[in-house]
């Protein structure tokens, strides 16, 4: 096998024969992409012991780290509390400090981080740019790269930290803010603070993570190779090469010494999904496997996971619940996303595979629970229970599954996942039951040794948790069902959880639901990130920006945001602005800040000619068109050249921008006339139509000038118009009512006739090449 490329998938035969001295591949294994032995293996149950144990195997590289990520924040603290105040090793706790420490004091030491580069639909969850790319953009070896080699709408799941292919962690948890936590998971815990200057603190998270060491590590390693491989096109060398003797002589034992192996000289398995993209066939290991193991219960299925929407798993579960002498089914799963867009169909299609699981099951034998800290107080759920984002199965007692993959469509089918199962031998059955009671026993808040003896007792686990439920801290029955108005949309089953790449068309629904959906706070915080994401690193930038979003989100919040009292507040605001010491200069200045930001352009130029009459309105309005276009051209021209993340890029492609830019560039060549004739379409707001047309090739005096042109008979209508409205509005009459009529019926046809004329010579000038 090359270390340096690859290695293929593993065919069943291969695998039993490499596993065989460590003992047999686990179940399911015959899907996975391959099986390798690691000497020891264990489970990571929350923050509070991935954290440190990732920074202990850390501090221990010598050559490369390959860390791959679905998300990752640089300024989160690897240790909390008591333990980060002082490190006994001298090393820094942060992320950022603690990475960038390494390669300064390690000169063969090598890191890359690989983080998916995401879209506008979580860019209000993501850490802002240039504080993630900041204190890793000036060493050479350490280097950030973006991943976005998925389907649209699809994404980078998995969470992969491999170390000198030494030693390897993975499972579900990224490196990112809102993560950590201990097993208590104690509300108000002062140690679940985010990163920043404000504080401020999340609720209690549940999730797990697996290490591993030997040649299943080294076979991660390989797999974090071949997707910098893909993204970049250049071949990453192995960090230890063979052939070359002893290549560790003085590093000493990279395993993080505050975890004991729960298994050793076991067979790792390794399982991913891909989806149908960029040349590559799909691969539904994940799936599969699921299935595989699912259908090989005895006595026992233990589940964790975020979601429970996937029908195979559903109907895997239901025919064993079915059968007489078929296993007992545990369940641990979240209450419900709080105002998630991801949870748009994810918790009613929940709601009706438990009540089939329940249908199915004789007395006793299923149990589906989320862990509550206020006693299945309802009240406050989402601030009193843990969140579960855990990847977790164990099955039987034996075997023991943790990775990125929820038990949704997505991770079947379209998103890039990777898990990993390990399965012990018959004297390990007690070691692998300790662990799945170590997990109940922090969601029951009771001695996983009391758990253990109510199961020998009650012959039973779904009976020895039913036993110890009721406490301040335990697993409450779902007996609620979802409900709100993100549940309320209509989004197809196939289209909010898809199991394959979308048709555009498809996710053109997905999208219009989801910003429909997407409350003021997100679309607020989007708006905060993309605007940081094109910032240079001034201080004055940063101000300034500050400032724009203070404005932004005063619109948001008021009746603007909607439309209602929009001309009355524009008027009032230009009457008040224009008696000021500025005039007409604040006017101006005020036109072009609100125009850039989105506000509706005909309804300030209307206000403009109610205050200021036809020939001033006329002016101001013109110039600040001009100006406010540009500023909204130079940023879409930024975002398309800088390439400044997935929040900035997607926002223009999911929410509007994407179609102007689709629709100039169908008709290249004709920059002018393609504006002018934009300008005079209802595809867009007056600001994503400029940044639209900055992402394209547009020339920008073309773009200027293709404005002008096509908005000038709409302005002359508007400031004409105007004055009219005004008076109407302040004494209203028949006469003035008719006066208005007539005009607007003048400006729809003027409108009319100027946008077939426009499209009739754009249409013409095609035809003839030019």
């Amino acid at each position: 096998m090359s270390r340096g490329r690859y290695a293929p998938p593993v065919a069943p035969a291969r695998a039993e024969t490499e596993a065989s001295s460590v003992g047999s591949s686990p179940t399911g294994s015959e899907h996975a992409e391959w099986v390798a032995p690691a000497g020891r293996f264990a489970p990571l149950i929350d923050g509070v012991e991935y954290f440190p144990a990732l920074r202990r195997a850390l501090i221990g590289a010598q050559r490369q780290v390959l860390l791959l990520g679905w998300e990752f924040h640089s300024e989160i603290d690897l240790l909390r509390g008591d333990e980060a105040d002082a490190p006994a090793d001298g090393w820094p706790v942060r992320l950022a400090d603690l990475l960038l420490a390494l390669v300064e004091a390690r000169e063969d030491l090598r890191i890359e981080l690989v983080v998916w580069k995401g879209a506008s639909l979580f860019a209000f969850e993501r850490q802002h740019l240039p504080r993630m790319k900041r204190p890793w953009a000036a060493h050479d070896r350490l280097r950030l790269t973006w991943d976005d080699d998925v389907p649209r709408l699809g994404s980078k799941h998995q969470k992969v930290v491999v170390v000198d292919d030494r030693v390897a962690f993975a499972g579900g948890m990224d490196l990112t803010q809102a993560r950590w936590d201990t097993h208590e998971h104690r509300p108000g815990d002062e140690r679940r603070r985010k990163p920043g200057l404000i504080p401020a603190h999340y609720a209690p998270y549940h999730d797990a993570m697996c290490v591993m060491d030997g040649e299943a590590a080294a076979r991660l390693g390989e797999w974090c190779r071949e997707r910098l491989r893909r993204i970049r096109g250049e071949v990453l060398e192995p960090p230890a090469p063979p052939g070359t003797g002893d290549p560790w002589p003085d590093a000493g034992d990279p395993w993080p010494d505050t975890v004991a192996p729960l298994l050793r000289d076991a067979a790792v398995a390794c399982a991913l999904t891909e989806p149908d993209h960029g040349g590559r066939g799909e691969k539904r290991q994940v799936e599969r496997s699921f299935v595989r193991q699912i259908e090989a219960a005895e006595r026992l299925v233990f589940i964790e996971s975020q979601y429970l929407t996937a029908e195979p798993i559903a109907e895997a579960l239901e025919r064993r619940l079915a059968e007489p002498d078929g296993p007992e089914v545990v369940a641990v799963l979240p209450y419900g996303c709080p105002g998630n867009v991801q949870s748009l169909a994810m918790d009613p299609r929940r709601d009706a595979i438990l009540d089939r699981l329940r249908g199915a099951a004789p007395e006793g034998r299923f149990l589906a629970g989320w862990p509550t800290l206020a006693g299945g107080d309802e009240e406050s759920v989402f601030e009193r229970s843990t969140y579960v984002h855990a990847k977790v199965m164990v099955v039987d007692d034996r075997l023991v599954r943790i990775g990125s993959s929820n038990l949704n469509h997505r991770s079947m089918g379209l998103d890039a996942e990777l898990d990993v199962f390990v399965e012990g031998a018959e004297a390990d059955r007690g070691a692998v039951a300790d662990f799945r009671r170590r997990v109940l026993s922090y969601h029951l808040g009771v001695a996983p040794e009391a758990l253990a003896r109510a199961e020998e007792d009650l012959g039973s686990v779904v009976a020895a948790i039913e036993s110890m439920r009721g406490g301040e801290r335990s697993l409450h029955p779902f007996e609620h069902r979802a409900e709100g108005p993100l549940h309320d949309v209509g989004l197809p089953l196939e289209l909010a959880d898809p199991d394959r790449p979308l048709e555009d068309a498809e996710a053109e629904i997905v999208l219009r639901h989801l910003e429909e959906h997407t409350t003021v706070l997100d679309r607020v915080n989007a708006l905060r990130n993309m605007v940081i994401g094109v910032l240079r690193r001034s201080k004055r930038a940063i101000a300034a920006a500050a400032v724009l979003l203070a404005l932004a989100l005063v619109w948001r919040v008021s009746p603007l945001g909607s439309g209602e009292d929009a001309g009355a507040f524009a008027r009032r605001w230009i009457d008040s602005a224009s008696s000021s010491p500025l005039g007409v200069l604040g006017v101006t200045v005020g036109f072009i800040l609100v125009a850039s930001l989105g506000f509706p352009v005909t309804v300030l130029i209307a206000a403009l000619a109610a205050t200021f009459g036809p020939w001033r309105s006329l002016a101001i309005a013109g110039f600040g068109v001009a100006v406010s276009s540009m500023i909204g051209f130079h940023l879409g021209r930024r975002l398309r050249d800088r390439r400044a993340g997935a929040a900035a890029e997607g926002l223009g492609r999911d929410v509007g921008a994407g179609r102007v830019t689709r629709l100039v560039e169908r008709m290249e060549g004709r920059g002018l006339l393609a504006v002018a004739v934009l300008r005079n379409l209802p595809v867009a707001p007056f600001a994503l139509v400029n940044m639209g047309c900055g992402a394209t090739r547009l020339d920008p005096g073309r773009f200027l000038a293709g404005t002008l042109l096509g908005m000038a008979p709409g302005i002359a209508v508007l400031c004409a118009l105007g004055g009219e409205v005004g008076d109407l509005l302040e004494s209203p009459d028949l006469t003035g009512l008719a006066r208005v009529a007539i005009g607007l019926v003048v400006a729809l046809a003027a409108f009319l006739g100027l946008r077939s004329g426009l499209r009739r010579l754009a249409d013409r000038r095609g035809r003839r090449g030019e």
